[in-house]
């Protein structure tokens, strides 16, 4: 698979209901108030954040591959919009 950034000119929620995945995305938070959509299947740990390692606000830490992302839901609602069987680290 080839790593890259997909331009489209429809919004991301558009996008996904027109290829029938919208159950394989969720829509989370960057820190910085822009959403982020995650590949659901590819979330392997979830888990909040260990001291210092990110910024304020951020309160859960997905890792989907190479990604590793911060996002400001909680543990609880970060899992629970991601859904499917997670590995969970409390």
């Amino acid at each position: 698979m080839t790593k890259g950034v997909l331009h489209i000119s429809e919004s991301v929620h558009a996008f996904v209901t027109r290829l029938k995945i919208t159950k394989n995305f969720a829509q989370l938070t960057r820190p910085n108030g822009s959403p982020v959509w995650i590949n659901g299947p590819a979330v392997s740990p979830i888990r909040v954040p260990l001291p210092n390692e990110y910024i304020a606000g951020v309160n859960t830490v997905v890792f989907a591959g190479s990604l590793s992302q911060g996002v400001t839901e909680c543990l609880v609602a970060a899992t629970s919009a991601i859904g499917g069987a997670l590995a969970v680290w409390a």
